[in-house]
């Protein structure tokens, strides 16, 4: 990793995006004439975001206000939160440290994040393009919400288990159902064969 940053480099990074993100957004966020979903749109997202966080499970119940809201979603977007695979240099242990780090120290996490480094990326002279391309600081209405979508992000990633690494398991239906019941009744004998009959 260069350490040595200059002028030259920092300008260079400053113009590189996220693709798929900025696919994203162009699509989510109106610009003239578009069919885009706009700032109420935008803003029943991050309603959809809190249900999402605090509820996930009404997202599998049929006929839920989750699911419906859902189902009204742009699907590049709900598409654009499904687990992705994760880079080989990817340790859990030290996101876990991390996560464990925040826990116990969130508050002057929180103070040093919102006194120093949210004003020193908004007053930087060469600014952070996502930053204005947002537009939330263009009028003061619109900057507390903005540090509270910086809350949300902080809080979904920063938390224990907001960066999970999931493995794909084969399993044995079988062998689950054994279990279950071994679980539920540890003094019986319990067989694959017998757990079959059941």
């Amino acid at each position: 990793m260069n350490t040595n940053w200059t002028e030259e480099s920092l300008s260079e990074y400053r113009l590189q995006g996220d693709i798929e993100v900025d696919d994203l957004v162009a699509k989510v966020l109106p610009k003239a004439g578009s069919e885009a979903i706009g700032t109420f749109g935008y803003n029943e997202m991050l309603l959809l975001t809190d249900q999402l966080i605090n509820t996930p499970e009404l997202a599998f119940i049929k006929g839920s206000k989750l699911s419906e809201h859902l189902k009204a979603t742009p699907e590049d977007l709900v598409q654009y939160f499904e687990p992705m695979e994760a880079p080989d240099w990817v340790d859990q242990s030290k996101l876990q440290a991390g996560s464990k780090l925040w826990k116990q120290n969130t508050l002057m996490s929180l103070g040093v994040l919102y006194s120093s480094s949210l004003p020193a990326c908004y007053l930087m002279k060469n600014g952070i393009s996502a930053l204005y391309k947002s537009e939330k600081l263009r009028e003061k209405q619109y900057v507390f919400q903005r540090i509270y979508e910086t809350g949300i992000m902080l809080a979904t990633t920063m938390d224990p288990g907001g960066i999970s690494v999931l493995e794909d398991v084969e399993y044995d239906d079988d062998k689950l159902l054994l279990a279950a019941l071994k679980n539920l009744d540890a003094e019986s004998c319990w067989s694959q064969k017998m757990a079959l009959l059941q």
